[in-house]
């Protein structure tokens, strides 16, 4: 049984590509605003990276952040984890864990 229908990922093309380019590039943008001590706007891309949950009526809202509680509570503690890492290779193992 597949848990993921075809239909919602990019299988092949420009939009797999940008799709895979975008998905690791997260984790970049976030060790890098670390680094640079900027934690509350890492804290804010990971948030905004889930804009999908609210691209739909709102009905459906309750049932898409409680879908998706969990990949947001492993990005914001990746962020808070790296925060609180004092060398920057612990901090690039925290952001290579959360790339993967």
């Amino acid at each position: 049984m597949r848990l993921i229908p075809r239909n919602l990922k990019p299988t092949s093309g420009f939009a797999y590509f940008l799709h895979l380019g975008l998905v690791s590039l997260l984790p970049i943008i976030v060790f890098i605003l670390v680094l640079l001590n900027f934690v509350q706007l890492a804290l804010s891309i990971v948030v905004l990276s889930k804009w999908r949950m609210f691209a739909v009526k709102p009905r459906f809202w309750a049932s898409n952040i409680r879908a998706n509680a969990v990949d947001l509570m492993v990005g914001l503690s990746i962020v808070i984890f790296m925060m609180h890492s004092g060398a920057w290779p612990i901090k690039l193992l925290w952001a290579l864990l959360y790339g993967v």
